[in-house]
C-alpha cells in the first residue's frame, strides 16, 4: 500500500506512527510553554513540573498506541502549498518555484533559498514518477487529506494526475480527516490538517477510509481544472466547497488583531493571535506577507529589525495613526497609481515618447511591462515608488559627484527588479545583478563595460557597511535616500542613519521636517 500526504509534518508523523508503541520507548526533546494568569514569571519548579507532566503524557500515549504497520519507504509527500499563488501548470514547475521562493522568503534559512526549492521540486517530480509507476503496476494508493486548503488542493491535483491512468476498482483509497472530533476524554478536538494529529491517534482514523469511485476522480479533475483556469491568488474552503479567493481574504482578521493591540506590538505575537484565535487554515508566511503589504502602504512602521537568523516577523511594529484612515489613504493611492500607470503605458506603447532611442526610457518601458503584471496592487505600488525613486536619486547624486548619470539612472531602475518580479528578497542583490545583465543583453542597451559597471553596483548595493567604487556608492546612497525620504515622518532605520546624515551634509540640508 502506497500512502500519500500533502504536508511535511503529516508525512513525518505517518512514518513514525507505523511502528509507534513498539520496541523500546525513546523520549525525544519535549518543549513546554508555561504562563501564569496573573502575569507573574513562572518559577523553575513550575517549569520542571510542567516538563514532567508533558513527558508523562507522551509516555502514556506511546504505551496506549496501536502501531499501524507498513514501511516508511511507502509514505510519500507532495508539499506544494497549492492553495497559494499560480497553479496554471499541470505539473508544478517554474511558476510554483517562484511562488515558493516568495512565500518562504520570510525565513532566513534553506526554505527561502532558490537552489533548495529547485532541488525540492525536482525531488517531488521524481517521486511523482515513482508513485505513478507503482500505481500503474497495480499497487493500491491511500490518500490522506483534510479540508485544510493545501491538503485539499493537493488531493484534487493528485486525483487529476491519477485520472490520466487506467485504475482498477478500489485501487484508490481516501481518508478524509474530520474537522472536529470528540476524544476519549470527551474533549472536542479541532483539526487543521493531518500534521496536527497525535502519533497515537492515527490508527483511529483507519475506519474512515473508503474507496474512491471513478466518478469522484473525474469530478475532482474537473474541479481542479476550473480552479487552474481561474488561477486566483488563494484557494479556500467556503460553504463546504474549495473555491478561488482574492489575496485580501484574511486581511480583516489581521486588522482586527492590530486594532486590539497596543500602539507598539510584536509582529510574531500578532501573527500567533491571528492564526490561533481564528483557527485559520493558512500559514504564518502568508500572514507575514500581508502585514508586509500594510507596512508598504504606510499603516504600520517597523521599529526594530529581526536577528539575521530569525524570521522577518520577529520584530516590533508601530501603528501609523488611525488604521481606517491609513487603509482609505492606501486605497486612494492604489487607484491613483493604477490610473497613472495606465496613462503611462498608453503614452509609451503608442510610441509617443519624445525619444524612444533614449536608453533610459527604453529600459523603463521594459520594466513597466514587468511591474504592470504584478497581481498585488500594494506590492506594485511599492515597486514603482522605489525603483523610479532610486533611479531619480541616482541621477541627482551622480550629477553632484561627476559620475555617469545615465548609467546610474539605469542601475536604479534595475537594482531591486528581481525582488519585485519574483516576490523574493533572498540574496536579492546577487540575483538582481544576474537579471540586470540578462535584460541589458536582451535589449542591447549597453556595451560590455557599461553592463559590468551597472551589474557590479547592483551586486554590491546591499553591502552598505562596505565602501566600493564611486559609482557603486551612488546606487547605495540613492537606495538609502529613497527609503528615508519616502515619508520624512517615518524614523530612519538604524543601519541607514550614518549614510543618510552624510547625504544631508553633502547636499547642505540641515532639517527635512
Amino acid at each position: 500500500m502506497i500512502d500519500v500526504t500533502f504536508n511535511d509534518s503529516a508525512c513525518g508523523s505517518l512514518k513514525m506512527t507505523q511502528n509507534y508503541g513498539e520496541g523500546i520507548f525513546r523520549n525525544g526533546t519535549i518543549s513546554v510553554i508555561v504562563s501564569n494568569t496573573d502575569g507573574s514569571k513562572p518559577t523553575e519548579e513550575e517549569i520542571q513540573a510542567a516538563q514532567r507532566e508533558a513527558e508523562e503524557k507522551v509516555l502514556l500515549e506511546w504505551k496506549n498506541a496501536v502501531p499501524m504497520g507498513g514501511s516508511p519507504a511507502d509514505v510519500y509527500c507532495f508539499c506544494f502549498s497549492l492553495s497559494i499563488g499560480d497553479i496554471s501548470e499541470s505539473i508544478p514547475g517554474e511558476k510554483r518555484i517562484q511562488v515558493l521562493e516568495w512565500l518562504y522568503s520570510i525565513y532566513p534559512n534553506l526554505e527561502g533559498d532558490p537552489a533548495y526549492i529547485v532541488s525540492m521540486m525536482q525531488r517531488a517530480k521524481d517521486v511523482l514518477k515513482e508513485v505513478c509507476s507503482r500505481i500503474s503496476a497495480g499497487e493500491s494508493v491511500r490518500i490522506w487529506y483534510s479540508n485544510q486548503p493545501d491538503e485539499l488542493c493537493g488531493m484534487y491535483w493528485f486525483m487529476a494526475q491519477l485520472n490520466q491512468m487506467e485504475l482498477q476498482s478500489g485501487q484508490v483509497i481516501l481518508v478524509l480527516l474530520p474537522d472536529q472530533e470528540v476524544d476519549e476524554d470527551g474533549n472536542v478536538v479541532y483539526h487543521l490538517g493531518w500534521g496536527s494529529v497525535k502519533l497515537g491517534e492515527w490508527h483511529r482514523h483507519l475506519n474512515l477510509q473508503k474507496a474512491a469511485t471513478s466518478v469522484f476522480c473525474k469530478r475532482c479533475t474537473a474541479h481542479w481544472e476550473r480552479l487552474r483556469q481561474e488561477n486566483a491568488p488563494l484557494r479556500v474552503m467556503l460553504n463546504g466547497r474549495l473555491v478561488s479567493a482574492q489575496e485580501t481574504l484574511y486581511d480583516d482578521f489581521i486588522s482586527r488583531e492590530i486594532a486590539a493591540a497596543a500602539d507598539e506590538f510584536s509582529e510574531a505575537m500578532l501573527i500567533g493571535r491571528v492564526l490561533g484565535e481564528n483557527m485559520l487554515s493558512i500559514g504564518d508566511a502568508w500572514i507575514a506577507h500581508r502585514i508586509e503589504n500594510m507596512i508598504c502602504s504606510g499603516s504600520l512602521i517597523p521599529v526594530t529589525e529581526p536577528a539575521h537568523d530569525s524570521p522577518v516577523y520577529h520584530r516590533m511594529l508601530k501603528k501609523c495613526g488611525n488604521n481606517k484612515g491609513c487603509s482609505n489613504q492606501a486605497s486612494y493611492l492604489h487607484q491613483y497609481m493604477d490610473n497613472h500607470i495606465g496613462k503611462l503605458r498608453k503614452y509609451l506603447h503608442n510610441s509617443q515618447a519624445k525619444d524612444m532611442d533614449n536608453r533610459i526610457e527604453r529600459l523603463r518601458v521594459y520594466i513597466d511591462e514587468i511591474l504592470l503584471h504584478m497581481k498585488d496592487n500594494e506590492e506594485r505600488r511599492c515597486a514603482y515608488l522605489h525603483l523610479y525613486g532610486v533611479s531619480q536619486a541616482c541621477t541627482m547624486i551622480a550629477l553632484k559627484r561627476n559620475q555617469d548619470a545615465e548609467l546610474a539612472a539605469m542601475a536604479g531602475m534595475l537594482h531591486d527588479l528581481h525582488s519585485y518580479k519574483t516576490m523574493n528578497t533572498k540574496n536579492h542583490a546577487d540575483y538582481g545583478a544576474v537579471l540586470a545583465r540578462e535584460i541589458l543583453k536582451e535589449l542591447e542597451l549597453t556595451s560590455d563595460n557599461e553592463t559590468d559597471i551597472i551589474c557590479a553596483s547592483i551586486r554590491n548595493h546591499s553591502s552598505k557597511s562596505v565602501i566600493h567604487s564611486a559609482f557603486d556608492e551612488v546606487l547605495k546612497d540613492a537606495d538609502v535616500l529613497q527609503h528615508c525620504l519616502y515619508n520624512p515622518q517615518f524614523p530612519v532605520m538604524e543601519h541607514e542613519k550614518s549614510r543618510f546624515q552624510n547625504l544631508l551634509n553633502e547636499f547642505g540640508i540641515s532639517n527635512i521636517t
